[in-house]
């Protein structure tokens, strides 16, 4: 199925808009409510190993988790932005991202990251 490509870079743009408010989010939210945060987290999956994981790695580490999180968030978006030749590798990078959200969110958040990474990855596969 062809993706007409002034919808397809709308779609990228939104995505990459997406990532950078969450981005913006977690610098400035995240970073001062790190524990109730995560452990929202942890007692909120549906997949108990991702809450054993936030419990034993996440929580006892909250600030570096929280770094690389908006550090991962700010590459994606900018590369999603950017529409140059990084927006492949910023799409892909978004589908791990939301993957590995699955298993972290509750079943609410697990349904809305498995959208998303379907989409990014359909994306990828039309550029």
């Amino acid at each position: 199925m062809e993706l007409n490509a002034s919808v397809r870079t709308i779609l990228e743009i939104g995505l990459g808009v997406i990532y950078m408010f969450g981005a913006g989010f977690n610098f400035a939210y995240t970073r001062k409510h790190e524990q109730k945060i995560y452990t929202g987290f942890a007692e909120g999956t549906w997949f108990a190993p991702a809450g054993w994981f936030i419990q034993k790695f996440v929580i006892p580490n909250p600030r570096i988790f929280t770094v690389m999180l908006v550090l991962f968030q700010l590459f994606v978006g900018i590369a999603l932005l950017s529409q140059g030749p990084y927006v492949g590798l910023g799409l892909i990078a978004g589908v791990a991202f939301c993957m590995y959200a699955v298993f972290v969110s509750n079943v609410p958040g697990a349904i809305a990251n498995l959208v998303l990474a379907v989409l990014q990855f359909y994306l990828a596969s039309v550029r």
